[in-house]
């Protein structure tokens, strides 16, 4: 127990220094097993001798390297700016109708990126020149974007919904398609939420004449065909069960590699640097992976899982009781980790709980992961936050994007209530897969 407690605080004490994730979780997994077998080098060292390759050498993995590609492929072929005058098109004439734009352009954006960072610095450089130009508050505007751009983790291809399956072996399938339904709801509350509050302070987003037909609204909806037809291709795909979630990635890559094509032609120096991109990226969750196993098995190992385990069930208190206070610790998590890092952290240990407790472990997942999405919008780490400031530069303070996010984060938490309450909301389309 003791050696599995100086891991636990070598991997902390790692993660605050701010070394990578995955050499963090990887080095503590080691030290503790090291600490546990009596500072036995050769023996800590053996048990974790082929560990890191078999950790990832699964055929399921290659879905996040496919993504991946997807997401950046999209990207570059600049379809966030066709959705972002879609939707600006549609919605702007409301009140704050280019802050409820940027909200669905988001949605939209996200069934093709999956990436809330990504999102993030798109949305700053499309809507928010857009927004201060029509003399929007600062800090609304950008709560705004930095809020929108959490749907990219929600509406799938969903990154941390993949990662949570991973770690937690629950259907990715399932899980993915599981966000369509947290993703509606926020991307519904966000937009009513900004036309209330823009209806009582009119000063925070002043009416935008922005003179558009008719025929020119429905013109701008080819600007979606991009992120229709990824949709019907990867969800359709799941839904019927046609694709495994793994085929509905090659899938989805094949068909963004497409769009990329016919949008900006073969560029054989943009498509290396996108393929150099993802690449990059996928090592990176990789190697978060590997050093995730590795501390996984020291928690194992060591017995803090079971006595985690053990100390939660016969606590006494009910199960939501529980639940409101692991999601209370993923609140206060976010003030300091990023997304992946605390799911690579507490997945290991929360798991067996969750399925102890008799919790769906599809409804749970996403439960989760929006929850932690409200901590990536937290002071002080805020990582949405801090994409939202350094994409836009000396245009926003720190300050006036944290004050503009408070307003997101108390819709967002009647959401998680409603989440929780109404779990339907989650399990309705998972539950009618044909899989």
């Amino acid at each position: 127990m003791t050696g599995g407690l100086i891991g636990v605080a070598v991997t902390l004490g790692c993660l605050v220094l701010g070394i990578p994730v995955g050499i963090s979780l990887g080095t503590g997994g080691f030290l503790g097993l090291f600490f546990y077998y009596n500072c036995n080098f050769s023996l800590a060292l053996s048990s974790l001798a082929s560990m890191p390759y078999y950790s990832i050498a699964n055929f399921e993995y290659t879905i996040i390297p496919l993504f991946i590609i997807m997401g950046i492929l999209c990207l570059h072929a600049g379809m966030g700016e066709e959705i972002y005058d879609t939707t600006s098109k549609w919605f702007g004439r409301l009140k704050g109708g280019l802050g409820v734009a940027t909200i669905a352009g988001c949605s939209a954006f996200g069934a093709c990126t999956g990436s809330s960072a990504v999102a993030a610095a798109v949305f700053t450089k499309i809507s928010l020149p857009q927004m201060l130009r029509y003399n929007y508050d600062k800090s609304f505007a950008s709560g705004t974007i930095a809020a929108g751009a959490c749907l990219g983790m929600l509406i799938p291809p969903s990154g941390l919904a993949v990662i949570y399956g991973i770690l937690s072996q629950a259907s990715i399938g399932k899980l993915l398609i599981g966000g369509i339904g947290p993703g509606l709801l926020l991307t519904v509350m966000w937009s009513i939420g900004i036309i209330f509050k823009t209806w009582f302070q009119p000063q925070l987003a002043p009416a935008v004449e922005i003179k558009v037909s008719w025929k020119e609204r429905f013109s701008s909806l080819k600007g979606l065909w991009g992120p229709a037809v990824l949709g019907v291709v990867i969800l359709g795909g799941m839904y019927t069960g046609w694709f495994t979630a793994t085929e509905a990635a090659a899938a989805g890559a094949f068909v963004g590699f497409i769009i990329y094509i016919l949008r900006v032609g073969f560029r054989w120096d943009r498509l290396k640097e996108a393929l150099l991109e993802s690449g990059s990226t996928s090592c990176m969750i990789f190697l978060i992976f590997m050093g995730a196993i590795i501390f996984s098995r020291m928690l194992a190992v060591c017995g803090i899982s079971s006595k985690v385990l053990n100390g939660i069930v016969d606590s006494g208190l009910s199960p939501t009781t529980i639940l409101f206070l692991i999601l209370l610790v993923y609140l206060v998590l976010g003030c300091f980790l990023d997304s992946i890092s605390m799911l690579t952290l507490t997945i290991p240990i929360l798991s067996p709980v969750f399925e102890k407790l008799g919790f769906d472990p599809i409804w749970i997942g996403l439960v989760v992961i929006v929850t932690i999405e409200m901590g990536m919008l937290t002071p002080p780490m805020g990582l949405t936050v801090y994409v939202v400031k350094g994409t836009a530069g000396g245009i926003l303070t720190l300050e006036e994007v944290f004050r503009g996010i408070f307003f997101f984060l108390w819709i967002m938490g009647i959401g998680v209530l409603i989440l929780i309450y109404c779990p339907w909301i989650i399990t309705y389309l998972p539950n009618l897969m044909y899989q």
